[in-house]
């Protein structure tokens, strides 16, 4: 019966197929909710069939390769769970949970290091139900993470290449995200590359290595995990998986179509590559630039232009050129776009054809300043002119002694020149949009502009949320109950709105935001926890209210506290 009952669980479950420390824990960004009903997980590892003609394996935790972290959440209870389990480990207890019905469990396998490195992958088909004082069974299959590179069968010396991004749904039911690193050389890989090259999700626009003979080029993918993986403080790169594809790409040199001296040369080169900067250039200057060409003799010269029409008297350059002045004028404040065009030629005087997408490339330039990041708070309580704000932008101005000067608005309108423009760039905005109602928070958009002698930036958006809700500065209680379930109140202080006192307090287990009339006039010194089981230790969040004069109350201030023994 034992061994029908598992088979059951392992039809129903399906998984694709993770390190840290050895404890495990509650994210305490996502605080469960206080229901105080508990149940249970037990769960079992199996190894995933690769086929129809495999079976799927039972795992002890003995035989697991390396470590385990399981990763339990509810999106009803807005609650996480992370459990990790060292190496060598033969037992794992049931874990404990609050009630729910809508559990996901997912888990890898890890070797651990610097980074971690990802072996296996596995996750619930379905959720999971976690029933009050009951043991719910859960079967995992754990799939050895595998990741397809669309690598390119052949490449030429000093090319350029794409290398597409692999589907975002193989790798997120791999416990991967979407961006990764690649590492490319022309010989085999020795060792593990971590971050090569800053992860994209896709790696375009390549160059390969410059070689003297025909060979191999050798590709690494790192692949790095969810950020639903993580415990609180972990970084994604701190985990990954690399791979490598087993089939080989080939290295060629540029070929000869024909052999050289020939007679009665009539064949035109051929333009294999053009690579330009895709990025927004500041200034007229177009570097770096790559060219890639083939001839049955070779190439005679280069030339790039600004039209699509060959001039009657080119000026071709005997040297592959690295970049193109730009000599047109640019229009201040906006993106302008540049579409060059490469030929080159042979000794014989056949010159390239153009190929759209090939040979023709386009630049974007723009001289203005741009906002490189604007903080404001996400939340205050409204005061005027209390809205702190700091910009910082960039200026491709080369005109001497020329700076930077800030503006914050409520509007997405470009402002005006004349405008009051700052030369701080940190300080404290007045919010004129809005005027406050009893009770009421507001979502309000600021943005953020630098200008230069140049002209102005595009604007850097940011939301800031005001409203007249008195603030809890201050919320203490004692952090270890060593019996029983009463906790000491140290302190709960509140700062009320302009005009306003504060006139209520309340210490709760709840999260939600309670009624006025359940409030007291006075500082509570103790709180009595609610829904604990006795003789079972637990740590628990506890949330600290004041109200206003008004009525109105103030958002939670969290903190945990330990009970020993309840």
């Amino acid at each position: 019966m034992k061994k029908l009952f598992w088979l059951v669980l392992m039809l129903l479950l399906a998984g694709c197929s993770g390190g840290g420390g050895s404890t495990g824990g509650v994210n305490a960004s996502n605080p469960p909710a206080s229901s105080g009903s508990t149940g249970s997980i037990s769960l079992q590892f199996v190894k995933a069939a690769k086929s129809a003609l495999q079976k799927s394996v039972a795992l002890d935790l003995s035989t697991i390769p390396g470590r385990a972290r399981i990763v339990l959440s509810s999106a009803s209870l807005n609650y996480r769970k992370v459990v990790d389990v060292a190496s060598g480990s033969t037992t794992l207890d049931p874990i404990s949970l609050p009630v729910a019905t809508d559990y996901k469990v997912q888990a890898v396998f890890y070797a651990k290091g610097t980074p971690n490195e990802l072996s296996s992958y596995g996750t619930t088909a379905s959720t999971v139900d976690v029933k009050a004082d009951g043991t719910t069974a859960v079967v995992l299959n754990m799939a050895e993470i595998a990741v397809t590179m669309a690598t390119p069968p052949d490449v030429y010396s000093g090319a350029a290449f794409d290398v597409a991004e692999p589907a975002a749904s193989v790798l997120a039911g791999c416990g991967l995200q979407s961006a990764w690193s690649l590492s490319f050389s022309a010989s085999p890989f020795t060792t593990r590359n971590h971050l090569t090259h800053s992860p994209l999700t896709g790696h375009t626009g390549n160059t390969a290595p410059v070689v003297s003979a025909e060979g191999n080029l050798y590709f690494q993918g790192e692949f790095f995990i969810k950020s639903e993986l993580l415990d609180s403080g972990e970084s994604v790169y701190d985990w990954s998986f690399v791979t490598e594809p087993t089939a080989a790409t080939t290295l060629s040199l540029v070929p000869l179509d024909f052999p050289l001296g020939l007679p009665s040369d009539t064949k035109a080169p051929e333009v294999r590559s053009f690579t330009v900067p895709t990025g927004k250039l500041a200034s007229t200057v177009i570097s770096p630039i790559s060219i890639v060409a083939v001839d049955n003799a070779e190439i005679a010269g280069y030339l790039i232009t600004e039209s699509d029409t060959l001039p009657a008297d080119p000026v071709w350059s005997a040297a592959m050129p690295t970049s193109y002045s730009y000599t047109g004028g640019l229009t201040p404040g906006l993106d302008n776009e540049i579409t060059l065009y490469v030929w080159v030629k042979d000794p014989t005087g056949n010159v390239s054809a153009l190929v759209n997408g090939v040979t023709n490339k386009t630049v974007v330039l723009n001289c203005s300043p741009v906002v490189t990041s604007f903080t404001v708070p996400s939340a205050v309580q409204f005061t005027p002119g209390n809205i702190a704000v700091t910009i910082s932008g960039t200026s491709y101005s080369t005109t001497p002694g020329s700076t930077l000067q800030y503006l914050v608005t409520e509007s997405s309108q470009t402002p005006a020149d004349g405008a009051a423009w700052l030369d701080a760039a940190s300080g404290t905005y007045t919010i004129t949009g809005v005027t406050p109602a009893t009770g009421v928070s507001y979502n309000v958009p600021l943005y953020a502009w630098v200008k230069d002698d140049i002209g102005i930036s595009a604007y850097a958006r940011n939301t800031v949320t005001i409203s007249d809700a008195p603030q809890v500065t201050s919320f203490s209680v004692g952090s270890e109950v060593s019996s029983g379930r009463t906790v000491d109140v140290l302190s709960l202080i509140g700062q009320a709105y302009p005009g306003r006192s504060i006139v209520g307090y309340l210490v709760t287990a709840s999260p939600f935001k309670p009624a006025a009339s359940s409030f007291q006039t006075t500082v509570p010194t103790t709180y009595s926890y609610p829904g604990l089981t006795t003789g079972v230790a637990t740590t628990k969040y506890i949330y600290g209210y004041v109200l206003d004069s008004a009525g109105v109350v103030s958002l939670a201030k969290q903190t945990t506290v330990h009970f020993s023994a309840p």
